[in-house]
Order: C-alpha cells, then structure tokens, then sequence
C-alpha cells in the first residue's frame, strides 16, 4: 500500500500549493487599485504559508492536536475555494472543493497502508489485583506531540 501512501500525500501537497494559488488569484484579480493587487496577490499566499508551517504542518512549530490540524487544514482549503469562486472561476472552485472533501476524507479515514486511521490512539492501562491483570482501554483523540514528547522522553530515559 505504499503507492496508495505516496498517492494520497502526493495529492494532499497538491492541494497545499492549489490553495496557495488560488488565493494568490483572487489577490491579483481584486477589483482595486494596482498596490492592492500587488499587496493582497502577494500578501495572502505568504501569510497562508506562514500560518500553514507555523501552526497546520505536520511538523510545525506550534503543533496542535491531529483533530484541530484537520479542522484548520480544512479551513485554509475552504478560504481557498471561496477565493476561487469569488473571483469568477467558479468551475475551478467546485473541482478544488471536490478533490479537498474526498482528499480529507482519504486522509483522515484511512491510514496509510489502507487501514482505518490512528486518528484515535487506543490507550490501554493495565491493572494487577490478587494476580490477576485486567486490561482498561479507552479510544481518545490521537495527540501528536503529547505521543511526540512522551517518545523523546523515553529516549533521555534510556539514556540515563
């Protein structure tokens, strides 16, 4: 499943440049002066970027929670097709917006060797009574780098 993998993350950066393009469309095409045009064609692709490696990427500088990532990833796409449709190009906003819901879709419902998702980390806590060992497990929403953090310091641990 490794070509569904390469396929899957292959079209998700696609989309990621898609959305910068569209917004950098709809700056140069306002119906405003020239440096209006210039600014907000310039200005929104840069500003999109920043927020996207700061805050939405995988490895950003300020991680969020997988389920917030979505949910902002999918915000940033919908500003991106409401840019295309708002500056005429409506066809390509209804394509944009097709492959980001199925693309989303594929992204958060499977995993990527095509089984369902890690969205939700299955914590299991084992308890001793009398000998016995039970085992507790609860689904949760998957934290990155919570599961991040506990990994480096496992490694210090080891360390030691």
């Amino acid at each position: 499943m490794t070509i569904l993998r390469g396929t899957i993350l292959a079209v998700f950066f696609l989309m990621e440049l898609a959305s910068l393009g569209a917004l950098g469309y709809w700056g140069f095409h306002l119906d405003r002066s020239l440096w209006v045009q210039i600014l907000a064609g310039l200005g929104a692709p840069l500003l999109t970027a920043i927020f996207w490696g700061g805050v939405v990427a995988p490895k950003a500088t300020f991680p969020v929670s997988v389920p917030v990532r979505a949910l902002l990833q999918f915000l940033v796409f919908a500003l991106s097709v409401a840019a295309l449709y708002a500056s005429g190009r409506t066809s390509l906003a209804i394509l944009l917006g097709a492959v980001v819901l199925i693309e989303m879709i594929l992204t958060y419902t499977l995993d990527f060797n095509g089984t369902p998702s890690s969205f939700f980390e299955e914590r299991c806590l084992k308890t001793a009574r009398c000998g016995e060992s039970n085992v507790v497990c609860a689904r949760e929403p998957f934290d990155s780098a919570r599961h991040s953090r506990r990994l480096f310091n496992l490694g210090h641990a080891s360390a030691k």
